[in-house]
């Protein structure tokens, strides 16, 4: 019971640090420059195989890591998006090691 009600409220805590994480990776996010979005626009044109106007993940995962530097700068909030999943995920994989283990 006691283990239960600890990984409850680790994960309510780890559910609200992840949340207010999002939240505040949303706010510093400002507007592209016209040079950044010209940036982005190149990045894409590059690396876009199926040209449907966007990059999917098999696109992103064949860009060279200077490249990919680049796009997490022209894009900050879907890499707070991403940090806050993988920081859940990490919660969630810590209470269920209390509960079972």
């Amino acid at each position: 019971m006691k283990k239960t009600l600890l990984a409850a409220i680790i994960a309510m805590v780890g559910w609200s640090l992840v949340a207010a994480d999002q939240t505040a990776a949303g706010q510093q996010t400002q507007k592209l420059t016209r040079e950044q979005k010209q940036e982005r626009k190149a990045l894409i044109e590059k690396y876009d195989a199926n040209k449907d106007g966007k990059l999917d993940k098999d696109e992103l995962a064949k860009m060279s890591q200077e490249d990919k530097d680049k796009w997490a700068q022209l894009n900050p909030k879907k890499q707070g998006q991403q940090q806050g999943q993988q920081g859940a995920k990490k919660i969630l994989n810590h209470c269920h090691n209390l509960t079972t283990g």
